[in-house]
């Protein structure tokens, strides 16, 4: 078990760049997180593009607003006691203002598309309330078709005899 963890230890510190001899396990399980979580974030996207286009073009604007976050926030920390820290820190301020903004936009969105759904539905609704009874016997139909046919006393079925007895009587009767 130790030996591979090591072995995966190594694996993942020549991947980063890493001299095998520096890595320590412990060390290295962010970046195994990390990869995990990118890679859960890219397979999202994936399901996104084939199953919600527009939120999809929403969510690669949002890892962009991301992006810009943490250029800004890294900017921030580089300028902390400088001159340019005010600069900095409104420029972070400008990024998350944008990043909050859109999912406020989008949520409202989300929001009117679910609105103008739901009057869909209550039209129908209506639409189907008023012809209540069409729909009533409809249904009647159906499940009449999923019942077994009915059986005489001698448990024969019942439609199939009246079927053959007025054929029967039918042709019996312009024989006499």
């Amino acid at each position: 078990m130790r030996e591979r963890a090591t072995r995966d230890a190594q694996r993942d510190a020549a991947e980063a760049g890493v001299e095998a001899q520096q890595v320590d396990v412990a060390s290295l399980r962010p970046i195994r997180g990390l990869r995990a979580r990118i890679f859960h974030r890219i397979e999202s996207l994936w399901k996104l593009e084939k199953e919600d286009p527009e939120f999809y073009t929403f969510s690669l604007e949002q890892l962009t607003a991301e992006d810009d976050i943490l250029a800004a926030m890294l900017e921030r920390r580089r300028h902390r006691g400088t001159d340019q820290q005010a600069q900095a820190d409104a420029a972070v301020d400008a990024a998350l203002t944008r990043y909050v903004e859109r999912i406020l936009a989008e949520r409202q969105g989300r929001i009117d598309r679910l609105a103008a759904e739901l009057e869909r539905e209550r039209e129908l609704l209506e639409h189907d309330r008023s012809r209540a009874s069409e729909l009533k016997e409809k249904l009647h139909e159906r499940y009449e078709r999923y019942l077994p046919p009915e059986r005489d006393r001698d448990n024969r079925d019942a439609d199939r005899n009246r079927s053959r007895d007025g054929a029967r009587s039918g042709a019996g009767g312009s024989g006499n």
